[in-house]
């Protein structure tokens, strides 16, 4: 959080440190923060499972929910529950499938271009 969030966060609460807060206020700003990181972690996880959802079609796999949160929760440095893998993590497994999608589309149309000089040649 950056020192600019920090004071705007305490603003709202109408005070300058968190050591103005009592308890019971401390308690509520925990919980908006566990709340606006849950949210982050919920869009992430939504583009994990889309990631991984469209790597196995793209490799003509029909897989199930469960099973592309098994690969993710592996991919992620074997986590036992998917919602428990923090957003840095998540992310990087969202870009290391679309990176590996993007490899397989390259690929595959390589091996088109190459497909079609052969069948030229004969």
């Amino acid at each position: 959080m950056t020192e600019d969030n920090r004071r705007a966060m305490l603003a709202g609460w109408g005070a300058e440190s968190s050591s103005d807060l009592n308890i019971d206020q401390l308690r509520e700003v925990c919980k908006a923060m566990k709340e606006k990181l849950n949210d982050k972690s919920d869009k992430w996880r939504k583009r994990v499972m889309a990631s991984i959802f469209g790597y196995m079609k793209m490799t003509g796999r029909e897989v199930d929910s469960d099973y592309v949160k098994s690969v993710a929760c592996r991919s992620a440095g074997n986590y036992d529950n998917f919602n428990r893998i923090p957003p840095g993590k998540l992310q990087t497994v969202y870009y290391a499938f679309q990176d590996k999608q993007k490899v397989l589309k390259r690929t595959g149309e390589l091996m088109s271009d190459d497909l079609d000089i052969i069948q030229f040649q004969n």
